[in-house]
């Protein structure tokens, strides 16, 4: 499998075929097209205009041809492995790092890890982590931080790719949510796609619950080659079932109600009432007319590749076309609305900023979001208290433009990223005074010996971290998991 890990890996992340594992293309501003709203009204074809107005309906027809995948026939399980041994070990307390102090790496026993959740179960804490093309999921305890232990690995059965992972609990029970997602094109309905659900309220028998599509549902439902389609489906308008992202909405009580789905069928967002598990209904998508999605030997161009859900609203993360706003409420109720769209435009790289993830401070004055294409366009930190004049209050890259920022996570004024081969960082931000807002670098960790890397390694080192309080030497302390995708889980505490 590591063998072709480069190219797989770029086909997965960015949800399309033919693109190469090298440096990845940027098309040029002139080949870009003006953004147009998601349903009748069309923005005016400036390349200066910084907020444009689009309308999220239940059912838009495309502007250009949809080919959905085949449905997936085949009955998913989970195995547990029986061997974990790997040869992905590193010392990583041998490479540089400020602010942190080093507490245990566990290899996954896969050297193929994504996204990693983490949830708590009585007095004991776990991280899960995907398997990308490997397997389905890990699972260690780190209750004790200085010495955590590998639960287990389990793998799908008939083998998939798990684009991303989210833990959710309803009542006393806890799930993991994972994307599921073939290649654009080529395939074979073999391959199972979808949301695969499991429980692991057992922690050391997980049990598989279900899986589920956007295929309407019916007592005959069978593929075109006449096998029966097995899975919960939630009766939406296109049978969308490649999943690169999923972000889940909670109530009061911090049970799971929604599922925010980023589809690479549609190229939109779903919104999925998961409050019965057994019989999940999308109530609502969007879908923005931003043209053109993907063109041959390009990366995908304007899809949603991932969300954030706040109290009130819900932000889009619409690469080439920036930042979708919806309101929450409306949008998972069904109801028609208008998003904001916020692009940045200052001192942006040739070929666009690819907004790959967003997440609101500050009562949603302020957003940070970051780049994973170009490395040149790094992470920033925008105003956006006037919407229509967004303004880069604070950018960072790295010199040389080779390792780009991926996933984040915010604890009160504490900014953590995954850096990819540039390891973790940590910033702390202060936006009391939004004409002075200052941002500072206060922790980092290496997780390679150079930054100089191949570019068939882009995808490569720490995908994304997650942060909870923790106790090292009876000491309470703020600790940092972070999944490395070819060597494992590393857990660091932040100096006091």
């Amino acid at each position: 499998m590591q063998k072709f890990f480069p190219l797989v890996l770029v086909l997965f992340l960015l949800g399309c075929t033919q693109i190469s594992p090298r440096a990845p293309t940027l098309l040029p501003p002139s080949q870009t097209t003006p953004l147009a709203t998601a349903t009748t009204f069309r923005a005016p074809p400036t390349r200066t205009a910084t907020v444009i107005r689009a309308t999220a309906t239940l059912v838009v027809p495309p502007a250009t041809p949809t080919i959905f995948p085949t449905p997936f026939a085949g009955e998913l399980q989970i195995v547990p492995r029986a061997n974990l041994a790997a040869s992905c070990d590193f010392d990583f307390a041998k490479l540089d790092a400020e602010g942190f102090e080093q507490l245990a790496y566990v290899p996954t026993g896969d050297c193929l890890n994504g996204e990693l959740g983490l949830f708590q179960i009585r007095d004991k804490t776990y991280i899960a982590q995907s398997g990308l093309f490997g397997a389905a999921f890990t699972i260690t305890d780190v209750t004790n931080p200085s010495a955590p232990q590998i639960i287990g690995v389990w793998d799908w059965q008939p083998q998939g790719a798990t684009l991303d992972l989210k833990t959710f609990k309803q009542g006393e029970r806890w799930f993991l949510a994972m994307g599921l997602q073939r290649g654009r094109q080529g395939e074979e309905a073999a391959f199972p796609c979808g949301i695969g659900i499991v429980e692991v309220t057992n922690v050391r028998a997980p049990k598989f619950i279900t899986r589920i599509d956007g295929r309407t549902a019916s007592p005959d439902s069978v593929t075109p080659q006449g096998d029966a389609v097995r899975g919960n489906t939630v009766g939406a308008p296109e049978p969308w079932c490649n999943v690169h992202s999923l972000e889940i909405d909670t109530d009061e009580q911090g049970n799971a109600t929604f599922f925010i789905v980023s589809d690479v069928d549609t190229y939109g967002a779903r919104a999925v009432d998961i409050r019965d598990l057994e019989n999940p209904r999308e109530t609502n998508s969007f879908h923005l007319h931003a043209h053109p999605h993907t063109a041959p030997n390009r990366p995908v161009l304007n899809y949603v590749h991932d969300s954030f859900v706040a109290p009130d609203r819900i932000y889009l993360a619409n690469w080439l076309a920036g930042v979708v706003i919806l309101d929450k409420q409306k949008f998972e109720r069904g109801e028609p609305q208008e998003g904001t769209i916020i692009k940045p435009t200052e001192n942006v790289a040739p070929g666009g900023f690819h907004v790959h993830y967003v997440q609101p401070i500050a009562n949603g004055d302020f957003i940070f979001i970051q780049d994973e294409l170009n490395a040149d366009n790094g992470l920033r930190l925008l105003d956006i208290r006037d919407p229509r004049n967004p303004k880069t209050l604070w950018t960072e890259t790295n010199e040389g433009g080779v390792n780009a920022p991926h996933n984040f996570v915010i604890r009160d004024n504490l900014l953590f990223v995954g850096w990819y081969n540039d390891g973790i960082k940590v910033f702390e931000f202060d936006v009391s005074d939004p004409n002075k807002a200052s941002v500072k670098q206060v922790a980092f960790q290496k997780v390679r010996v150079s930054k100089i890397i191949s570019r068939e390694r882009y995808f490569d080192g720490v995908w994304g971290a997650r942060v909870n309080d923790c106790t090292v030497k009876n000491v309470k302390r703020i600790c940092v998991y972070a999944s490395d995708m070819t060597k494992g889980l590393i857990v660091l505490a932040l100096e006091e």
